[in-house]
């Protein structure tokens, strides 16, 4: 296809994709769950569903 220009790597990272649908759920059903905790459910999904050993620096910052 000319013209068009595709990303072969994503520019968007796992934690910030963790936090936008953790604070769309939180939106879409009127939870109210503070900051710090939905950065431990991102790094438990990544952690312990995934197996990615990671932090909650990105989750956080990404919020």
């Amino acid at each position: 296809m000319s013209g068009e220009t595709f990303l072969k790597e994503p520019d968007l990272s796992s934690g910030a994709l963790e936090m936008a649908v953790i604070k769309g759920f939180t939106i879409l059903f009127d939870l109210n769950i503070p900051t710090l905790d939905m950065t431990y459910i991102g790094k438990s999904a990544e952690n312990d569903f995934v197996g990615v050993r990671s932090g909650i620096m990105i989750n956080l910052s990404a919020y």
